[in-house]
C-alpha cells in the first residue's frame, strides 16, 4: 500500500478535514480585519487544492505579514505600477511622493471635487438661506437684519438660478 505523500509543514495555516460532504477540505488562516486579528478558514473539495493555497497563504503570510493576506489584487497592482514608475521617474531626477501621500493626495481632490460639484447644484435662494442659518447664532440682530434685507433681495432678483451660475 502506498503511503500517502509527506505534506509540508506551515506556520500560519491548518489544513484539516471536516465532515461536510461537498467541501471536506479546510484551510484555517489568521487575517487582520478592522484592526483585530481574525481566524478564518476556507473549504476546498480536493485535497490537493487546499494544500496548494494553503502553501500560497502561508508563504505570502510569512512574507509580507498577516494584513498583506487582506489586500485587494487591484491594490496589489496599483502599489507595484507605483514601485516601477515612481523607480523610473526618480532615475530621470523627479522627486516622488510616498505612495500613501499620493494616495491621499488624489482622494483629497476627488473629494474637494464632489463637494464642489454639490455646492454648485444649489439655487442662490437655498444657499441665501443656509448662509442665513450659519450667520445666524454668529452675529448681531442689526447685522442679521441687513443680511436678510440684503440677500432677500438678491433672492429675489436671481433665486432661481444655480450658484454655479453667478459670476462676479
Amino acid at each position: 500500500m502506498a503511503r500517502p505523500p509527506k505534506r509540508p509543514d506551515f506556520i500560519d495555516c491548518k489544513v484539516t478535514k471536516s465532515s461536510n460532504p461537498s467541501a471536506p477540505w479546510r484551510v484555517f488562516f489568521t487575517t487582520d480585519q478592522n484592526g483585530r486579528r481574525k481566524r478564518i478558514f476556507k473549504s476546498f473539495a480536493s485535497e490537493d487544492n487546499a494544500w496548494t493555497f494553503a502553501a500560497a497563504k502561508d508563504l505570502e503570510i510569512s512574507n509580507h505579514g498577516v494584513r498583506f493576506g487582506d489586500i485587494p489584487a487591484e491594490v496589489r497592482r496599483a502599489y507595484d505600477h507605483y514601485r516601477d514608475a515612481a523607480a523610473d521617474l526618480r532615475g530621470n531626477g523627479a522627486i516622488v511622493p510616498s505612495f500613501e501621500v499620493l494616495v491621499m493626495d488624489a482622494l483629497t481632490t476627488i473629494r474637494d471635487r464632489l463637494q464642489q460639484a454639490e455646492e454648485n447644484q444649489i439655487t442662490v435662494a437655498e444657499g441665501a438661506a443656509e448662509f442665513l442659518d450659519y450667520k445666524n447664532p454668529r452675529v448681531g440682530d442689526r447685522q442679521m437684519s441687513n443680511l436678510r434685507d440684503r440677500l432677500g433681495r438678491f433672492s429675489r432678483d436671481h433665486g432661481d438660478r444655480l450658484m454655479e451660475a453667478i459670476t462676479t
